[in-house]
């Protein structure tokens, strides 16, 4: 019979050609804890500058004052 795992007897041999006995990598370094406290900070100074800088004003209301300043037809003296 087949086994149920597709394996063919040659399981332990692959297995040992891609252990690795040499010594397990350093840790990473923690960052520390200030670190997030600026993200943190960094994006709520962005959020509050963004909610209260003015809005720009829509294109027709620009246009409005400098037509109404200088009918057309009237000659300006």
């Amino acid at each position: 019979m087949s086994d149920s795992h597709g394996h063919d007897g040659h399981e332990h041999d692959e297995h040992d050609a891609h252990d690795h006995h040499g010594p397990p990598p350093p840790a990473e370094p923690d960052s520390p804890a200030w670190l997030p406290v600026v993200g943190i900070a960094f994006f709520v100074a962005l959020g509050i500058w963004y909610g209260l800088r003015p809005s720009d004003p829509p294109p027709d209301a620009a246009a409005a004052p400098a037509s109404e300043a200088a009918p057309v037809g009237k000659p300006a003296h």
